[in-house]
């Protein structure tokens, strides 16, 4: 019992600790706690209402920053919010609930759907965590300019920025989006003082920077502004620490103080009208079965997918098969390679009630891992005239096949009394995409 009082007494003093340290108001400390807690919560309130053009946080998603990030805006009024996000257009927003909630100290909460913050906290099939984003913040710290968050369930730290009283959102988005657009390539030559120090990556699709300098490797996450863009944590040069760096559009560059990275077109690289077309995928097949697939390839939304069918002729004795699958293949301008991930597909031949589940594989001697997560990436090789595919060359997990899995009308898929997975097609051990026909 002594033990138990004890332990009330320690958690009553931490709470007055923490919400005196959010809002530095002494007087408070004469007051109960829960006078304490529900001060500190409209003092928090009128802070995030009071800022005439909102708020800007730089969102990271994954356990320890391992995925992407976003640009966020944020604008609080009357108990509601509206969102504005670089993952969902420069001209869209999205406005839910909000609740400052007395959990952990004061947790900021948008209570209700939002479609543009939600999608990045949310489950999808084969991805039970999602891309592992937070909706609720713990708030550690503020000031009148500046909130200091961590994501309640994954942890990352971000801050919500006050942004200038005569900012434009849409303007601003505008400006984000060009910078966005003139990055047509994802390779950069990273220099100092005019000397070239490595060959790296700054990712517009996956927003992450990875080079490696002075014998340290960085993979770090990354936020657009209207100027450039912002590092979640430093690179350090010679001392110096280079978060923010500066977009030039004249040159091609972004530069932190003396660090310079100059975007270059890497060989091999194609816009995405040279994809269009019908081509043959050059595999290793080791049933039977004699299979023969074409993919034909044909404009999506003109930017970042096509339309494509895969077209999977399937012979053996006197018996064939002539099968077209419509999917999506994804374009990758940084880099100018097209790639095919997990998707939900129609099944034409009405076999499968729930459809197919369309997955990358990794195929290793006999063994065949589903990588819901991975994707088979195709680049253009000019010496041999033939799109490599590249995910196979990954020595840890070599993304080299498909597997179209057929599901059952509850969307699980269909398993045999031995436990195995009714297949719908499997290409396995895929090397090139050859004998390209274009679009007439």
């Amino acid at each position: 019992m002594k033990k138990n009082i004890i332990y009330s007494l320690l958690l009553a003093l931490s709470l007055i600790g923490l919400q005196s340290c959010l809002h530095d108001d002494t007087k408070l400390f004469d007051k109960p706690t829960a006078v304490r807690l529900d001060q500190a919560v409209k003092e928090t309130r009128e802070l995030l209402e009071g800022a005439d053009a909102g708020w800007q946080l730089n969102y990271y998603t994954g356990r320890n920053y391992s995925n992407g990030a976003n640009t966020l805006l944020f604008k609080f009024k009357d108990g509601k919010v509206v969102v504005m996000g670089d993952n969902f257009g420069a001209e869209e927003t999205a406005t839910s609930t909000y609740d400052i909630v007395k959990d952990e100290g004061l947790v900021l909460s948008i209570d209700t759907y939002n479609k543009i913050i939600h999608p990045l906290t949310e489950a999808s099939l084969g991805v039970p965590e999602g891309q592992q984003g937070d909706y609720e913040f713990i708030i550690l710290r503020e000031t009148p300019d500046s909130i200091f968050l961590r994501g309640k369930r994954w942890r990352n730290n971000m801050v919500l920025t006050r942004m200038n009283k005569d900012t434009n959102w849409e303007s601003y988005m505008t400006e984000l989006y060009k910078l966005k657009g003139a990055l047509t390539s994802n390779s950069f030559h990273f220099m100092a003082d005019k000397d070239t120090l490595a060959e790296g990556n700054i990712d517009v699709n996956t927003n992450r920077l990875k080079v490696e300098l002075q014998g340290v490797k960085y993979n770090i996450p990354f936020t657009f502004n209207d100027k450039g863009i912002e590092l979640q944590s430093p690179i350090l040069l010679n001392g110096e620490k280079h978060t923010a760096f500066v977009w030039n559009e004249a040159t091609n560059t972004f530069q932190s103080g003396n660090l310079l990275a100059a975007m270059f077109i890497p060989q091999g690289y194609k816009s995405i009208d040279f994809w269009y077309g019908t081509w043959t995928v050059s595999f290793t097949n080791p049933s039977r079965q004699r299979l023969v697939v074409k993919l034909n390839l044909t404009p999506g939304n003109g930017k970042t997918f096509m339309k494509a069918q895969l077209n999977v002729h399937a012979s053996q004795g006197r018996l064939s098969s002539d099968v077209s699958y419509n999917l999506l293949v994804a374009y990758n301008a940084s880099d100018g390679t097209i790639s095919i991930g997990a998707q939900s597909v129609t099944d034409p031949t009405g076999k499968f009630a729930g459809g197919i589940r369309l997955t990358p594989v990794a195929t290793v001697g006999k063994k065949t891992d589903i990588t819901e997560d991975g994707e088979l990436i195709f680049k253009w090789d000019e010496e041999l005239q033939q799109a490599i595919c590249v995910s196979a060359a990954n020595e840890s997990r070599p993304v080299n096949g498909l597997l179209g899995v057929g599901l059952a009308d509850n969307l699980q898929p269909i398993v045999s009394e031995q436990g195995e997975a009714a297949r719908a097609f499997f290409i396995p051990l895929i090397t090139d995409l050859k004998n390209h026909k274009p679009l007439n």
